[in-house]
């Protein structure tokens, strides 16, 4: 079979052009074999870009976020914050921190762990309220009657917190934390 009459993907490029189409090649060398190129009717070269991923450590240096100097000086600051506070403690209480936030959360741990319960308990009164509802248990004509529902549900734990943070006159810390902790 002549060159001209094979396939345009089967043809050698010109590292064996010197070969008769009747001639029968020898044993080539590595070298001739791996010069064999295949052909197509059109050359077309993609171009391929992977996408840049925010896990990728070693992509990111091309594109870095403005940010990232910014976080480090941040993080250095606060350690060394971190130290000097630690050493000025060691100097007033004997200790390397104070424990002044930790005595007055103390003074009413039992009752912010009665609060804490009672929000992770009202957890499994919410769950079982909407799988009842998935399943049609609970009928009603309007969707907007199983989300009121729903979120006053919800909302009881949040209330519920409102009410043991005001009446107990928790320092803000402690408050806060509780109400981010119930909603």
């Amino acid at each position: 079979m002549s060159p001209n009459l094979q396939e345009p993907h089967l043809r050698r490029t010109a590292a064996r052009r010197d070969l008769e189409p009747t001639e029968k090649p020898t044993e080539e060398p590595l070298e001739a074999t791996l010069n064999v190129q295949l052909e197509t009717p059109t050359r077309r070269r993609a171009n391929f870009q992977a996408r840049i991923s925010i896990l990728d450590r070693e992509g990111l240096d091309e594109k870095a976020p403005p940010m990232r100097g910014f976080l480090a000086l941040f993080w250095i600051t606060m350690t060394l914050y971190a130290a000097a506070s630690m050493y000025r403690n060691s100097g007033s209480y004997f200790l390397g921190v104070s424990l002044q936030l930790w005595r007055s959360s103390y003074r009413d741990f039992e009752a912010l762990l009665i609060m804490i319960a009672a929000i992770y308990l009202y957890t499994y009164v919410a769950l079982p309220y909407q799988l009842l509802v998935a399943k049609g248990y609970f009928r009603w004509n309007e969707p907007f009657t199983r989300l009121a529902v729903q979120n006053g549900i919800q909302i009881v734990p949040v209330l519920m917190a409102l009410f043991v943070a005001r009446y107990r006159s928790w320092p803000h810390l402690q408050t806060g934390s509780l109400l981010i902790f119930a909603i």
